[in-house]
């Protein structure tokens, strides 16, 4: 089975400028795919643009691989708690999204999830000189001021 990493990150000036970026790194640890992007829908959190980073790197990872999602494991790495415990923890066991925030990143995230082969989610610290950690930061500043 195939391993892909994903390292993602949002980056935000309080309602005034908000950004995500994410870093796809293939089994041989080489970057396949960097992505980065400016948020205009409200709220422009840290938190929106953190849910968007992980949201716009599973919906590439899956427009990159096709159907062979089935065969591929991913690792998706994230300095949100929020997002990390959304997805393994809150979100699998909620059973109705009406007025969650953020349902409608949630809600396609936990379907793309169940359709292919294995992903985890794991917590890490930003700013702890993570390299592809601190790739993602400085594609969502990127994005952020772009």
């Amino acid at each position: 089975m195939k391993m892909y990493y994903i390292y993602t990150d949002g980056s935000a000036i309080l309602n005034k400028s908000a950004g995500y970026g994410f870093v796809i790194l293939n089994d041989q640890q080489k970057i396949v795919y960097q992505g980065y992007g400016k948020i205009t829908a409200l709220p422009l959190t840290n938190q929106h643009a953190e849910v968007l980073a992980v949201y716009f790197a599973l919906q590439k990872i899956h427009e990159l691989l096709g159907e062979n999602l089935m065969n591929t494991d991913i690792m998706v790495y994230s300095d949100s708690m929020f997002t990390v415990n959304t997805m393994i923890e809150w979100g699998p066991k909620r059973k109705n999204w009406t007025g969650k925030a953020y349902s409608q990143y949630f809600i396609p995230m936990l379907n793309w999830v169940s359709v292919q082969g294995k992903t985890n989610f794991q917590h890490i610290f930003g700013h702890s000189g993570i390299t592809y950690n601190e790739l993602a930061d400085k594609l969502a500043k990127q994005g952020r001021n772009s």
